[in-house]
């Protein structure tokens, strides 16, 4: 249906993140793409359901 970028804080840092707008019944509430997470130097991991990245020389885990 379309697309919107919002600002987004995740731990202390804010990105804008490009969401798309469906009209579909999901499994998931928002998914982060890889767009985002490869800009962030983000490091995923499904097993632990963690998020990790580091801003201002700091680790950040989400």
């Amino acid at each position: 249906m379309g697309e919107v970028d919002l600002p987004v804080h995740i731990g202390p840092q804010l990105f804008i993140i490009t969401f798309q707008i469906m009209d579909i019944s999901p499994a998931y509430s928002c998914l982060l793409g890889r767009h985002w997470i490869h800009a962030a130097g983000a490091v995923t991991s499904t097993l632990h359901q963690k998020l990790k990245f580091i801003a201002d020389d700091k680790m950040i885990v989400v």
